[in-house]
């Protein structure tokens, strides 16, 4: 295999600059593909004047007109007819690659003794202000076939793909706005099944772009409801995988009424009372467990605004506890919260004698970190970081320590 039977395709409506750096990252790559082929789902921001504009090597450049917007999947469609390579690589334009991608890409396709269909790596996510490196490993053992049901395993920007096996599972769902990608190797591994390499390292980056797909919510709803009822029979044999299936984007369905997730719900399963009911119970685990991770994002965003107001006001959390009469303290739990309080009371009158926490995490030697079920040294207070649990973790301690327990949240809140 050679790195000059790769065709490139990127895909870009109305991003001029986006598509700038995204192309910018396929002429940086070691290794130089057999071509590039943008398609322009008829961008009217000047997209096609700056490509013109710019000495892109080997850059076939097709446009559609600019008369109705096509979903991505018909403009990858277009550029894997147009592809003479015989693997093809994707390229979003909200998307980059670093430069040994293909490089590296192209080294597990030699090293391979079989045929390859797609091979897929990490790749971080950029969404608001923060990121995570996807796709995220299950705790568990799963095979290929049990963890693509679970997520989408390969995302197209961050994936290499044998055209054959395209065009033999019938290319991209151009009908569907979102989870293309997830689709696709769906299809492709319950029609014929397909042969995947994973490589464990990042190799490229994208960014949610609030002018595109990511803000139909209602689409993305639907559509992972028709993909979710589809392999549902499937998902009801991988027991392990139920509880870890993702149906809704977190960071998204809060904003979609219940009365319209039951409705979509009976939409995906047609008419079987059956496959309805499963689905309705699975929608409740997950509204639950996203209610809950709501509640505790709220909650500390709380407890970090009180923390500011009182630095702000001139009081600190060394300061209530002199007042309250302690005189050392412990901290229970070695995370963000527990290290940030640490440094607060750092140089105060407050000493802290000892850390606790479940797996001794945070320990570098400037105080003790003890485990909750080993004796506990005497101080006047430990102060419980993971206030939310305070009342599992003061049935933990009773037996353990006679100090008083104190929730971080009541140090900081306001009027005390």
């Amino acid at each position: 295999m050679k790195t000059t039977d790769i065709s490139v395709i990127v895909t870009t409506r109305n991003r001029k600059y986006e598509v700038k750096r995204a192309l910018d990252s396929v002429r940086a790559q070691t290794k130089k593909p057999l071509e590039v082929i943008l398609v322009d789902d008829g961008s009217t921001d000047g997209t096609r004047a700056y490509i013109e504009s710019q000495a892109y090597e080997n850059l076939r450049y097709i446009c559609h007109p600019a008369d109705g917007q096509h979903s991505v999947g018909h403009s990858r469609n277009t550029g894997i007819r147009e592809a003479r390579g015989e693997y093809v690589a994707f390229l979003d334009s909200d998307a980059i690659w670093y430069p040994r991608k293909l490089e590296i890409f192209a080294g597990e396709l030699e090293q391979s003794r079989e045929q390859v269909d797609v091979i897929y790596s990490r790749y971080k996510r950029h969404i608001r202000f923060g990121w995570r490196e996807l796709p995220i490993k299950p705790d568990f053992a799963c095979e290929s076939r049990e963890e693509i049901l679970l997520h989408s395993l390969a995302n197209a920007s961050a994936s290499l793909y044998r055209k054959k096996f395209l065009e033999e599972i019938g290319l991209f769902n151009e009908e569907m706005a979102t989870n293309t990608d997830w689709e696709l190797l769906l299809r492709g591994m319950y029609q014929r099944g397909c042969s995947l390499v994973s490589v464990e390292e990042v190799l490229s980056e994208n960014w949610t772009m609030y002018d595109g797909m990511t803000r139909q919510r209602e689409v993305e709803l639907r559509e992972r409801l028709q993909l979710f009822s589809r392999y549902l029979d499937e998902l009801d044999r991988a027991d392990q995988i139920r509880n870890y299936y993702r149906l809704y984007i977190e960071e998204e369905r809060e904003e979609i009424p219940q009365e319209k997730l039951d409705a979509e719900l009976i939409r995906a399963c047609g008419d079987s009372p059956e496959r309805i009911a499963k689905l309705l119970e699975y929608q409740k685990q997950e509204i639950e467990k996203w209610r809950a991770q709501t509640n505790r994002k709220g909650s500390f965003y709380q407890l970090m605004c009180n923390w500011m107001r009182l630095k702000l006001s001139g009081g600190s959390v060394a300061g209530r506890l002199a007042e309250a009469g302690y005189q050392s303290v412990a901290i229970y739990g070695a995370g963000n919260h527990g290290r940030m309080l640490y440094e607060d009371l750092k140089g105060t009158q407050i000493p802290v004698k000892y850390f606790i926490d479940k797996q001794k995490k945070g320990e570098s030697g400037e105080v003790p970190v003890y485990l909750p079920g080993e004796d506990l040294p005497a101080v006047d207070a430990i102060i419980v970081t993971p206030y939310l649990e305070f009342a599992s973790v003061q049935a933990a301690l009773q037996d353990k320590t006679h100090s008083r327990l104190i929730p971080l949240n009541t140090l900081v809140q306001p009027g005390i």
